[in-house]
C-alpha cells in the first residue's frame, strides 16, 4: 500500500510484558520486555501497529525493549508523582524484518491519587530522536498520552 491507499483493519496480538525496576533512593531504573504474537484478518500483506509504529506481516512477532532512567521529582507517597529521565528503546518486527532504535526523554506525572472516579490520573511524555529507522533515520519524534485507573 502507498500513503492514501490505506485501509482498516482488525487483529489480534498476545502479549508477554514483564518489567524490571530498581529503585536507589530518588533514582529508578526500569527496563520493560514486550514481545508479542500479531494476527490480522485481512489479505494484505502488511499492517500499520499503531503502538510501537511499526508494519508488520499477517502473522508476526515484535520484540520490544525499552530501559528507562528516572530521577523522582515527586515521590509518590504523597498523592502526586513526577519522573523525568532518559531512555533507550529497540523495536524488532521478526517478519517484516524492521528495526528501530531510539533515544530521548520520558516525562511521568500524576498530579493527584484520585480525581473524581478515576484513581492516578497521569500524562506520560516522551520526546527524542530515531538513531535507526529505515522510516525516519536522524528525525525527532514526539508522544503524548494520558491515562487512568477506574473502577467498574
Amino acid at each position: 500500500m502507498r500513503k492514501g491507499e490505506e485501509k482498516t483493519g482488525t487483529g489480534s496480538r498476545v502479549l508477554f510484558q514483564p518489567t524490571l525496576q530498581m529503585k536507589f533512593g530518588t533514582y529508578i531504573i526500569r527496563d520493560r520486555i514486550d514481545y508479542s504474537a500479531y494476527t490480522f484478518s485481512g489479505e494484505d500483506p502488511f499492517y500499520h501497529e499503531w503502538e510501537y509504529d511499526t508494519l508488520l506481516m499477517t502473522s508476526d512477532y515484535l520484540f520490544v525493549n525499552q530501559l528507562m532512567f528516572y530521577y523522582e521529582f515527586i515521590p509518590k507517597s504523597n498523592g502526586k508523582h513526577l519522573l523525568f529521565g532518559p531512555f533507550h528503546e529497540y523495536v524488532h518486527a521478526s517478519h517484516t524484518k524492521l528495526v528501530r532504535t531510539r533515544i530521548g526523554a520520558n516525562l511521568y506525572y500524576a498530579p493527584a491519587a484520585k480525581y473524581f472516579a478515576f484513581n492516578q490520573p497521569r500524562i506520560w511524555a516522551q520526546a527524542g530522536w530515531n538513531l535507526k529507522d529505515r522510516n525516519r533515520d536522524d528525525e525527532l519524534f514526539f508522544v503524548i498520552g494520558i491515562g487512568a485507573d477506574f473502577t467498574l
